[in-house]
Formats: structure tokens, C-alpha cells, sequence
């Protein structure tokens, strides 16, 4: 079975220019965990590459959506849970709710709590989500299509306002996602959608930048000058914390913007990108020495692609007792491309001195404030900052 295929162009300028800036083989391609066991697991090799023309970062080798996305992938719920994405989500539909919609299609929804928090918050409006697998939360009551929004998709939906959250870093060419939302909307149309903060994400070194999921760099620049090529004109923007640039954009016959060059960002972001492995390189060492006479009582928090990362970069698994987890959907299953089993933290409450490794990014003040006011004062922390 054929699981991927290979970027070969710079998905901005089209050039064929692509340059491997690092390598990581056999990465797992679900994020999640699993209830099967090890032999059952899909690894890839992990390809970050830039191009030489604009500066672009994309990882090369693709995994068929299909598959990423489907029953193998037992949790795919980024979003929520936690005190951080319950702030978004409540933001956000502030953010939409400026708009004053009657109707809204939403694309990649997935659990629909967006939509939950926003009938809370404001109304109930005819709301609708496509999404390939959903799995609604209890208490939505939005309708769900099940699909992707790709060029097979056909709907004669009526709406005040196409709305994602989180989607388009998901998403193999952003500019032909956009070229067909474009189609999709009427001329003085909006869209109301939120993104991570890339160039936040890559500064600040955090685990989930890039993967399997997330296969393209989106940074404010790159994505400003993509809407603008894409008959798109952004009307406002507003900053979450250090999270998500929330966007604003209207369909125009001939969107103006400030981004008609763009100037390379080759030499910046081979730079930045070279440094952020670096960066992950050293913890890890000093990890691995903190950590080789410890018989028992280490964990690694975080049952997701930030606990990946950090193994797969050469963290000591076997000196590992479990992973650590907030969300009980994950614990007491494996974390998907290890043998590691995921554990609730309340397991620390009775140890004596346990050594909690956390690479959680931007999470990591909550997950450790929850751990010493809620569980056990006395835990040892590695914080990957």
C-alpha cells in the first residue's frame, strides 16, 4: 500500500528548488495514540525542506489523507482540551460573532465545539460542518457532512459566512484551498478564519511546528501574500496570546494588498530552522544525562507529537516509565510509533520526587501549574524552553 507521495515544488513560487534542511527517519504518521500494538504502527521518513527561491519550509514526503485522518488515527481531537483552547474557541467566536452571521458552513470542525461555544456565547444559527471523520462532543448541534472540501465537493448550502479554525496549516496546497474558497463565495463575501502563529511557533521552539499535519510553514508574510495572489483582501486581524492570528477576508475582483512582491526569506529561515533543531538536539542531551541513573519515576508529558518529537530525536525511551496526558480519551493506550503507555497525571500524587520531562510549547505553564496546585508539589520538572 502506497501511504505518500513527494513535494517536489516550492508550493509558493512553483519552482522546483527544493533543498532538505533536515531528515528524521521512521517518524510515526498518527500523532495520537493507539489500542493496537507496535507492529501496526505507519512510519515515514520525516522530510523538512525550504526552498532556495522564497524561503519556504514544507515537509516533502506526504501521507494520503485518507489514511492520516481515518479509523487508524483512534484521536485526532486537537482543540479540546485545555484551559488555552477553551480561551480561543471563546475568542474566536467573539471574533465571528463581530459579523453578526444567521448561517455558517464551517470546514474541518471536527468535534464541533467551536460551534458549541458560540451558541452559548451568543446564539443558535443554522451552522454546518464538513469534516471527514467527525466526532462531535455531546451537546452540538450543528449538522456535519462527512467529507473533505476539496474540488469533488459539491453543495448548493446557503450561508452568511465560511469559517475554519485550524485548518489551513492541515491543508497539502493552501493556494488551490483558497483559489476554491474563492470560488465558493460571492463577491464582497467574508471569511472568517484562525491559524496558528507560525513564526511564533518556530521561535519560540515548539514540538507541533511542523508534521505530518502541519506541512507547510504558514508564517504571517507567507500567508498574507497567498490570500492576496488568491483574490482575497484582508479586512482585519486580530493576535491570540503567542497561539492564532485570527483573520478577517473578503472576496474581491482585485484584492489590493501591501504583499504584491515578496522577497525571499531563504537565508532567515534556514537559519531559524537549522537553530530550532539545534535547540531540540542540546535538551535532549542534557535530558539523557539528567535521567541515566534514574531507575524509576520518569515521565514524559504529553501523549502527542510532542512526546514523538523528543524520542524520535534521540530521548531515552527506555528510561521512560510512561507518558503523561491530560485527556482520558488517550491514557491507558500507546502513544502511536513507541511503546510508551499513557497515564493520567494523578499518577505522580503519591511518588516521591518524580522527574516530569514537559515539552508541551506554549501549554507548558498550565500543564505545570495544574501539576504542582492540583497533584504533587514535589515533582522534578524538565521544561523544554
Amino acid at each position: 500500500m502506497k501511504i505518500r507521495h513527494s513535494r517536489n515544488n516550492c508550493l509558493v513560487s512553483g519552482n522546483e528548488d527544493l533543498q532538505t534542511v533536515k531528515k528524521i527517519n521512521n517518524f510515526p504518521i498518527v500523532m495520537g495514540c493507539s489500542s493496537q500494538g507496535e507492529k501496526s504502527d505507519l512510519l515515514e521518513d520525516l522530510i523538512f525542506s525550504i526552498s532556495k527561491s522564497t524561503g519556504f519550509i514544507q515537509i516533502k514526503n506526504l501521507i494520503d489523507p485518507t489514511l492520516l485522518y481515518s479509523a487508524i488515527n483512534e484521536y485526532h481531537g486537537a482543540g479540546s482540551v485545555g484551559s488555552m483552547w477553551q480561551r480561543h474557541h471563546e475568542e474566536f467566536s467573539r471574533f465571528i460573532n463581530l459579523n453578526n452571521p444567521s448561517s455558517i458552513f464551517e470546514i474541518g470542525g471536527g468535534h464541533g465545539i467551536l460551534s458549541k461555544i458560540f451558541e452559548q456565547k451568543y446564539k443558535l444559527i443554522d451552522w454546518t460542518i464538513i469534516e471527514p471523520y467527525p466526532r462531535p462532543v455531546e451537546g452540538v448541534k450543528a449538522k456535519f457532512i462527512k467529507g473533505f472540501f476539496d474540488e469533488h465537493f459539491k453543495s448548493n448550502l446557503k450561508y452568511d459566512l465560511i469559517v475554519h479554525s485550524h485548518t489551513l496549516e492541515h491543508i497539502y496546497d493552501p493556494k488551490s484551498f483558497l483559489i476554491q474558497l474563492n470560488s465558493a463565495l460571492k463577491h464582497g463575501q467574508i471569511m472568517v478564519f484562525s491559524v496558528p502563529n507560525m513564526n511564533k511557533m518556530l521561535d519560540n521552539k515548539y514540538p507541533n511546528f511542523m508534521n505530518f499535519e502541519h506541512t507547510t510553514f504558514l508564517s504571517e508574510e507567507f500567508l498574507d501574500f497567498i490570500l492576496t495572489e488568491t483574490g482575497f483582501q484582508i479586512e482585519e486581524k486580530f493576535y491570540f496570546e503567542e497561539h492564532s492570528i485570527f483573520y478577517k477576508v473578503v472576496k474581491k475582483q482585485n484584492a489590493e494588498s501591501k504583499n504584491t512582491f515578496l522577497e525571499s526569506q531563504f537565508e532567515n529561515n534556514l537559519k531559524r530552522i537549522n537553530n530550532y533543531f539545534l535547540f531540540f538536539e542540546k535538551k535532549i542531551e542534557l535530558i539523557n544525562d539528567a535521567i541515566s541513573d534514574k531507575q524509576e519515576n520518569v515521565f514524559l508529558f504529553g501523549a502527542h507529537i510532542f512526546g514523538q518529537l523528543l524520542l524520535k530525536l534521540g530521548l531515552n525511551e527506555d528510561k521512560i516509565d510512561n507518558l503523561l496526558d491530560n485527556d482520558v480519551s488517550k491514557q491507558n493506550k500507546r502513544l502511536y510509533g513507541t511503546k510508551l503507555i499513557v497515564k493520567s497525571p494523578k499518577v505522580l500524587a503519591d511518588l516521591n520526587n518524580p522527574f516530569v520531562i514537559l515539552n508541551a510549547g506554549i501549554y507548558n505553564a498550565e500543564i505545570k501549574r495544574q501539576i504542582i496546585n492540583e497533584i504533587n508539589p514535589n515533582v522534578n520538572f524538565f521544561e523544554i524552553t
